[in-house]
């Protein structure tokens, strides 16, 4: 049996008020022990849900050198089999490829951290690939 992939990890999301009012979702990642962030504005139509499922997919777009698009088409708070969830649909780009993939996380009193994580489920296995991707492209030029 192989070993479980590295994969990206949720540290924190945080909502920061700027000089002019305005604010802005952190959403902070790490893998193997590099930092990573994403930010994501939320001004009036911008709901705060969806502002931090943004800030995970912009973390997510960077962490990969943008071989992986993210794009949030629609977020949700769901009860499903006795269970409050953060569900949501995000477009991704990869390989010149489209397709819609679907992310979930338990509702828990911080809903930012709900949505954040959802955005993170959602993600996660297009990680993988871009990274493996990578690292045959790395270890083909080696050759």
């Amino acid at each position: 049996m192989s070993a479980r992939p590295a994969r990206l990890r949720f540290d924190a999301i945080s909502q920061i008020e700027k000089a002019d009012g305005c604010y802005q979702i952190v959403a902070h990642l790490s893998y193997k022990g590099r930092e990573l962030t994403g930010y994501s504005e939320l001004s009036g139509l911008n709901r705060d849900l969806e502002a931090a499922a943004t800030a995970v997919l912009k973390a997510v777009e960077e962490f990969v050198r943008n071989r992986v698009e993210c794009q949030l088409i629609e977020l949700d708070r769901i009860s499903a089999l006795g269970k409050e969830l953060i569900v949501l649909l995000v477009r991704v780009r990869f390989n010149g490829k489209e397709v819609q993939i679907f992310g979930s996380c338990k509702a828990s009193e911080d809903l930012l951290e709900s949505s954040a994580r959802a955005a993170l489920d959602a993600t996660n296995r297009y990680v993988e690939l871009a990274l493996a991707e990578k690292e045959e492209t790395t270890t083909s030029t080696r050759k």
